[in-house]
């Protein structure tokens, strides 16, 4: 059949119209690669969380052991005193309340630092930083040994001040919140209770109500 010139313009038009109807479906593997492809580099920047390891809380006799975010800080004490409101405690065990036989825990757990009476670093990374008492390369710190109490505790250990600081002030003084305290030995006042070693504390302010230097 001898097709005439419009004829042959609407077959070629037609076909054109097919042919842009016409929808590629990509296969399951192709769909799948495609996922890995968008999936992958959001874990791969995702910034890893750093801790802080070996962090006990103490209030009378409860202690609360666990893990605290870095974050952009280097220090414990930093993290600390820039906390105003709760402090969450990653992997949190909880320890020394009425009627439990043994720890009890390993979960997140939100403490209100307000209420600690100290706080006790077992796994440090280093050895304790000029921030955290001891003597800088550049600004030179006295060691000053003190016994400090708590309603609970009896602390005895290490404050390291500015040469031209005096101790009254320093004790006096409401920043930071938290005193670093270097080679502590902290004794419960309950009877019965044992001591423990630390590297380094912080001592909360508001719960020391009695200090003499040694």
């Amino acid at each position: 059949m001898v097709q005439t010139g419009a004829q042959a313009r609407a077959d070629l038009a037609s076909s054109k119209a097919r042919s842009a109807l016409t929808v590629s479906i990509p296969s399951r593997a192709a769909l799948r690669a495609d996922l890995r492809f968008v999936q992958e580099p959001d874990r791969e920047l995702a910034p890893e969380v750093e801790y802080f390891d070996g962090v006990e809380f103490f209030k009378g006799d409860v202690w609360l052991s666990g893990r605290v975010a870095r974050g952009h800080f280097q220090r414990l004490s930093d993290v600390l005193n820039h906390t105003s409101t709760g402090l969450l405690v990653h992997g949190a065990i909880v320890g020394g309340l009425p009627g439990l036989s043994g720890p009890d825990g390993g979960r997140d757990t939100w403490i209100d630092l307000r209420d600690i009476d100290l706080v006790g670093h077992t796994a440090l990374r280093r050895e304790p930083s000029p921030d955290d008492g001891s003597v800088s390369e550049h600004v030179s710190k006295k060691p000053q040994r003190l016994t400090v109490w708590t309603a609970s505790h009896e602390i005895r250990g290490t404050v390291h001040l500015y040469l031209e600081a005096d101790l009254e002030t320093f004790l006096r003084s409401e920043d930071p919140p938290l005193i670093a305290m270097t080679d502590a030995e902290v004794s419960w006042v309950t009877p019965g209770r044992t001591s423990r070693q630390f590297p380094f504390v912080l001592l909360n302010r508001r719960r020391v109500f009695a200090t003499r230097a040694d």
